[in-house]
């Protein structure tokens, strides 16, 4: 996922789902399926003591959201920085 390439994929991809209901289906259920993941992953690390308590479905909306947001400009910048990346998600 550091290689920009990685993400022009993501980016033509989202594009061509306007147009196309199979796609735009597959796409539904990638992000349902990833959703899922991230709020149990949140929810062990609740229960484990290393994060605050939060809803585990509406963090793991949050988080897929910054990953969303950064893949266009990733795109754009050839990359971000592992520093600046981390920077922004502070």
């Amino acid at each position: 996922m550091r290689r920009p390439e990685f993400w022009v994929v993501f980016v033509e991809f989202w594009g061509e789902m306007l147009h196309d209901r199979r796609l735009r289906d597959l796409n539904t259920a990638v992000y349902t399926r990833t959703r899922r993941l991230l709020a149990r992953l949140i929810a062990d690390g609740v229960r484990a003591g290393r994060f605050r308590a939060v809803r585990s479905g509406r963090a793991a909306a949050v988080v897929l959201g910054l990953i969303d947001g950064l893949a266009p400009a990733h795109v754009r910048s050839g990359g971000i920085h592992r520093r600046r990346g981390h920077a922004l998600l502070r």
